[in-house]
């Protein structure tokens, strides 16, 4: 994965991780649904995390994504 998406991840990663400490939050339930849809792009751009997660722990993508969404009502 290219440092450039490292970056888009990690930030898409933080606005999940804010939302579930402050879940009343609109905007950021917004950003955070949004950050649900553009994870999955950038990540199968790093396919080789894509295959240690699916060899290593039989998960998919959509699987822990739908997890995500599940914890956090969206």
């Amino acid at each position: 994965m290219s440092e450039k998406d490292q970056k888009k991840a990690l930030k898409h990663l933080d606005t999940i991780g804010k939302l579930g400490v402050d879940r009343n939050n609109s905007n950021l339930q917004e950003m955070a649904e949004n950050a649900l849809d553009a994870l999955p792009t950038i990540l199968k751009r790093g396919t080789g995390l894509m295959e240690f997660l699916k060899t290593h722990f039989d998960i998919e993508l959509d699987e822990i994504l739908d997890n995500i969404q599940s914890l956090l009502n969206l």
